[in-house]
């Protein structure tokens, strides 16, 4: 059982840049969790940290070397950071329905949720 696993009221984490991986379960079955922000000094994301959220998307910044498989639920995408999947992790991506690579940032417009891609472009990931 992780440090928050189960916190059914959980909204929204924001961690500290003091943290350089995220362990098995840590927000396992906080039902309520969609939002986290992870810092680029996280370095890994160990199997089902956040599984059974309500987290819709999560961006991956390009120094994490290591996310393992099921780190998110299926249907959550994945925004990546860089041009592909790290060496690493590259085995584990294809459990996730939907990964975007080369994203730059995510914005909103008339509540409708879109990845930035680095060329400019925009890809709607949810309304």
């Amino acid at each position: 059982m992780g440090a928050f696993s189960g916190c059914t009221n959980l909204k929204k984490v924001v961690l500290p840049h003091t943290i350089t991986a995220i362990y098995g379960n840590t927000f396992g079955g906080c039902t309520s969790l969609e939002s986290i922000v992870i810092p680029e000094t996280v370095l890994c994301i160990m199997e089902n940290a956040f599984r059974d959220t309500g987290i819709k998307y999560v961006y991956i910044h390009e120094a994490l070397d290591d996310l393992i498989r099921n780190a998110f639920d299926s249907d959550c995408v994945l925004l990546c950071e860089g041009a592909d999947a790290h060496p690493l992790w590259r085995k584990d991506w294809n459990t996730y329905e939907t990964v975007i690579f080369g994203v730059a940032g995510v914005e909103e417009e008339g509540g409708v949720i879109y990845a930035v891609l680095k060329d400019g472009s925009r890809v709607k990931i949810s309304e």
